[in-house]
Parts: C-alpha cells; structure tokens; sequence
C-alpha cells in the first residue's frame, strides 16, 4: 500500500461524529479492501482507540440520521456519491439529490451551483473520490477534449 493510501485511510479512519466512516466506505473511497483498512487500522491505532471509536459507530447506528450509512443523506447514483441538495445549493432545481463533487468544488471556489458549459472531473479516475485534491473544474469542452485524448493514448480513465 503506497504512502499516500496510508494517509487517506488515517484521514478518514479519524473523522468523528456525523462523518463518521465505516472500514467499507474507507474501502471503498481509498480503493482498497476492506481487509487492507482493517490491517492498516489494527498496526497502527491502539486497542483503547478502535474501541472507542466502534462504540461512536453503535451509538451513530442507532441514530440513524446521524450514521454515516443513513440513506436519506447520502447515497450512490451512477457510480458517484449524491448527498441531499443543501439549502445554499441552486444548481438542479427540481431534484432532492446532487453530487457530492459538485457540492463539495461549489463550496471551495464560492459558487452556488455548476455553471452551465460546466463540470467537476475526477482526475484520478475514481467517481466516490471526492477529496478536492482529486477534482478539476472545467468547461465541458475542455473535459471531451481531455477524455478524447486520453482514449487516444489508450487510457479510459485518470490523468495522473
């Protein structure tokens, strides 16, 4: 495991309270397994730590609003994450859920939606990898263009 998967998985393994993520979900947004976070969380987090932060995940799972694996907050769509639309966010008008990118770049840059002419793309490829470091704002032409040449150069997916 690379270097930079040990620090994703320690940056969400540590988030507590509402975001509070199960080893899936760490799983499944850092690319590993599941077996893999439970390895890394076991060598490098003392015994007292994972059995404080389990007890948070039963006291979340009986407040079902508050646990990370509430539906009616968030939930996959296509293969990306949708969370509720919140109150701020204009962008789709008629629709209770948007994507968890477009949120996330929106509230970076101090926009209310994505523009239209518009997009968020996934440099590394990955649609549930929503950390900001991994999304690009960009026109919708520059985004084609940018998937053409990467499928001429044999690659479907990623820019790294």
């Amino acid at each position: 495991m690379d270097s930079s998967t040990c620090k994703r998985i320690k940056e969400l393994y540590e988030l507590i309270g509402p975001n509070l993520m199960t080893l899936n979900q760490i799983a499944t947004v850092t690319g590993t397994s599941k077996s893999t976070v439970g390895r890394y969380v076991i060598e490098n987090y003392p015994e007292e730590f994972r059995k404080k932060r389990n007890e948070l995940c039963y006291h979340y799972a009986n407040q079902k609003e508050l646990h990370p694996n509430y539906k009616g907050g968030r939930t996959m769509e296509g293969g990306y994450i949708t969370v509720e639309k919140p109150a701020w966010y204009t962008g789709r008008k008629n629709s209770k859920y948007v994507r968890e990118h477009n949120v996330l770049v929106c509230k970076a840059i101090g926009i209310t939606e994505i523009p239209k002419g518009f997009c968020v793309h996934h440099i590394n490829g990955n649609k549930v990898d929503n950390s900001l470091g991994n999304l690009q704002f960009m026109s919708l032409s520059a985004h084609k263009k940018l998937h053409l040449e990467l499928k001429r150069r044999g690659r479907t997916y990623g820019c790294k």
